[in-house]
């Protein structure tokens, strides 16, 4: 038995549009900072920096744009991206 975190977040049963980013998906049962006992301590300060990064990002360059599709590392476990290019129109 393999343990495929990368598919977690991705399940069409779960969420519609699994593929498509989403930030105001509702309800959003993800689970990229775990849940219960194993819930990620550091979750609080991730999104509000998730949040930061974002909307200065969207403020600064309204038109950013993917440029190519993201290049993902190899890793059976684990889904990561290498490299993201972007376009800021």
């Amino acid at each position: 038995m393999t343990l495929l975190l990368a598919a977690a977040n991705r399940d069409p049963a779960k969420f519609a549009e699994p593929d498509e980013l989403d930030f105001a998906r509702h309800p959003n049962p993800h689970l990229g900072f775990g849940r219960g006992a194993h819930s990620c301590l550091g979750q609080s300060l991730a999104v509000l920096q998730a949040q930061v990064v974002l909307g200065l990002l969207a403020t600064e360059f309204p038109g950013i744009r993917l440029a190519d599709e993201p290049v993902y590392h190899r890793n059976l476990t684990l889904r990561g991206v290498a490299r993201l290019k972007v376009r800021l129109n």
